[in-house]
């Protein structure tokens, strides 16, 4: 804990594997975090989702040393709400269950994370985590939201589309019909069972949920490091396919010839050069005006932005570099 007691805001970043919650003061610091399950109301149960927000809380505020009554706002991205707030209700008011307080607001993923790694102005930001979804706001304001379908209809570039396409490659090679890839042996070691076979029977006989599925793009990640071709093959795909999302926002919101910022943000993207260099080659060849940055901050620091945004804070230049010592120290 930093300093004397201030008022406190709840930011809290929750999509379809985990939720993440950071108590933050007026001057920046971060006092403590907190996390939890799943929070996305469309593909998990209620009282899962709210516990996966009272968890993320309590743990919060615990870890922060602070009192419900310190917190002045929570501000939520959630995998769920709609492009046009569509759900948010739903998640308001399950952070007023758990924590009654002055302010209570709801907003997508996709628009924090916006707001974590552009800040204000206009861009896009693709979001590849669990699911996928690209996120761009023009010079005037207007918004566009592509992908962020699911993982039946869409979900492109996701961990869960990543994971799939490796559970197949393994699939091909073992039934002779692809070509050598090593995911036919990490895939059943990362799933603790003797061989592919086995992780048939896993995956259907325990319909393993979509975020345990997910989870299996680390290892297609790992052997891509290790030079497995068809590893890096997906994961360029799945950079590809961000970037068409980016180019569609760029098009639709009429930025077409603009200098403009692109960011990304989302687990997906730690898998580093296998999917950065592709997803900013595919943009930069439609427009080569669009400068690919990384995030300036985390999807939750975007959801403590709009809260700040919500109860009158400015967002000072000692602020941003609060935060960002903090983050660095975490």
């Amino acid at each position: 804990m930093f300093g004397q007691a201030k008022e406190i805001i709840l930011a809290i970043d929750g999509g379809g594997t985990t939720t993440r919650c950071m108590a933050i003061d007026s001057g920046g610091l971060i006092r403590g975090t907190g996390g939890g399950g799943p929070s996305n109301h469309i593909l998990s149960p209620l009282d899962v989702v709210r516990a996966s927000i009272r968890q993320a809380i309590e743990e919060a505020l615990h870890t922060a040393h602070i009192a419900p009554g310190d917190v002045r706002c929570i501000s939520l991205g959630t995998a769920g709400i709609g492009p046009n707030g569509e759900g948010k209700e739903i998640i308001e008011e399950i952070a007023r269950e758990v924590l009654s307080t002055e302010t209570v607001t709801a907003t997508g993923d996709m628009v924090i994370a916006f707001h974590g790694a552009i800040l204000e102005g206009f861009g896009v930001v693709a979001n590849a985590g669990t699911g996928s979804v690209v996120y761009g706001v023009s010079p005037s304001g207007a918004n566009r939201q592509v992908g962020g379908w699911g993982h039946i209809l869409g979900d492109e570039g996701s961990a869960y589309a990543i994971a799939l396409e490796g559970l197949r490659a393994g699939a091909r090679h073992f039934d002779g019909r692809g070509e050598f890839t090593t995911l036919v042996d990490r895939i059943p070691e990362a799933l603790d069972v003797s061989d592919y076979i086995q992780v048939a029977l896993k995956i259907y006989g325990l319909n393993m949920a979509r975020e345990e599925i997910a989870s299996l793009a680390r290892t297609v990640d790992a052997a891509a490091r290790e030079g497995d071709e068809v590893s890096r093959r997906i994961l360029r795909a799945a950079g590809e396919e961000l970037a068409l999302g980016v180019t569609v926002a760029i098009r639709e919101l009429g930025m077409e010839g603009r200098d403009l910022p692109v960011s990304y943000i989302g687990s997906v993207f730690d898998s580093g050069e296998f999917i950065v260099r592709p997803f900013a080659e595919a943009i930069l060849l439609r427009y080569p005006r669009v400068r690919v940055l990384p995030p300036k901050f985390p999807a939750v620091i975007g959801a403590f932005f709009l809260g700040a945004r919500a109860i009158g804070w400015s967002i000072s230049a000692e602020m941003l570099m609060n935060i960002k010592r903090c983050l660095l120290a975490a």
